[in-house]
């Protein structure tokens, strides 16, 4: 019987396999501004695996939704070959950029972006904090549940890249802290009269 508890606990710890996409067996993501490729994502880890010819003219650019009830916790560089001193990865709010992301147009304003670079998968770096760390999500933990469009580009040599997104359900309030902030709400409800 301790086996199965253990087995079972076990079981629990391993992150759940959420989705995958990868450009080689799913098509390759658009470059249209307007018209990001979807992918879908689901609780656990979300891998997105392909590559970048460089240059101006091969941009990877997909939405996603992170559902209601849930966040987006970590944003880790698995893997990456190749490139110059880095790809680009940005990410904004909506379902389509807000302009052109090739590098000579309008820059998509505002945008969350990291460098990320061959450094980074061989720690599985989660770049998170710094998409978020300046506008538009100016500093948040983690994305809160909506769509969302990501953006990879390499202007310099071509490059391969696997991403995980992990996407986790939002706590929901302990039973203890609830019970207590009833109590509190009594208590002080019994003092005012």
């Amino acid at each position: 019987m301790k086996l199965r508890a253990l087995l079972f606990s076990a079981a629990l710890s391993v992150p759940l396999a959420a989705a995958t996409y990868v450009e080689a067996v799913d098509g390759e993501l658009s470059n249209d501004f307007i018209e990001p490729t979807p992918v879908a994502m689901d609780l656990g880890s979300n891998l997105l695996t392909g590559g970048l010819a460089g240059g101006e003219s091969d941009i990877d650019l997909f939405r996603f939704s992170v559902p209601v009830g849930h966040h987006l916790t970590a944003i880790r560089i698995l893997g990456f070959t190749g490139g110059g001193g880095g790809s680009f990865l940005g990410l904004q709010s909506g379902v389509e950029l807000s302009s052109s992301p090739v590098p000579s147009a309008s820059f998509p304003d505002p945008i969350g972006y990291a460098i990320i670079s061959a450094a980074d998968a061989a720690v599985d770096r989660d770049v998170l904090s710094t998409i978020t760390s300046g506008p538009p999500f100016n500093g948040v933990a983690t994305l809160p549940a909506g769509n969302y469009v990501g953006w990879l580009n390499e202007t310099g040599l071509a490059s391969t890249y696997q991403i995980e997104f992990v996407i986790a359900a939002v706590p929901e309030p302990s039973v203890p802290a609830g019970l207590a902030l009833g109590l509190f709400g009594l208590l002080l409800g019994r003092r005012r009269r």
